[in-house]
């Protein structure tokens, strides 16, 4: 019987952990995952697909789970996009910018993962903004149980 409780518990916990894990992602780790992606843009994004004048400036998503998004990356400016300021960057650009969705973190098999989407975005002014997705970067960190911290464990990038 003993055995069956501890079994129960251990699970309990795994589950909960891994809940907590995925909701509760410090800001750093978004911010770190930034970093990454930031660098991505160069060694990846502009030399396949898009020229670097796309990505002058950052244009990210307001997230309701990143809360500090700091107003420049490794020298790339950063501008946040909310309800109420889109239209102005949108048709600063002329209705065209890439567009950066953070996805809320996710735990797989012991990996934190956050992907970052650059949507290409369109404004119509009968419809809105299109969003199109062709390319993610998904960055990867590690538990380290010693130093009871998440590390760095790699970047993935992907597309259709």
């Amino acid at each position: 019987m003993w055995k069956r409780i501890k079994i129960v518990v251990v699970f309990v916990w795994f589950v909960t952990g891994n809940v907590c894990s995925q909701t509760d992602t410090p800001d750093w780790a978004y911010q770190r995952g930034l970093e990454i992606f930031e660098k991505q843009i160069t060694e990846y994004y502009t030399k396949y697909a898009l020229g670097d004048e796309a990505f002058r400036v950052l244009y990210i998503q307001e997230s309701p789970f990143v809360k500090n998004i700091p107003d420049s990356i490794n020298g790339r400016p950063v501008q946040v996009l909310t309800d109420k300021n889109f239209k102005k960057y949108y048709r600063k650009n002329g209705w065209k910018l890439i567009q950066v969705e953070i996805r809320k973190s996710t735990l797989v098999e012991n990996r934190l993962e956050i992907t970052f989407i650059p949507y290409h975005g369109t404004y119509y002014k009968e419809d809105g903004v299109r969003l199109e997705l062709s390319d993610w970067t998904t960055v990867y960190f590690r538990w380290d149980p010693e130093v009871e911290i998440w590390m760095y464990d790699g970047v993935e990038n992907k597309g259709m």
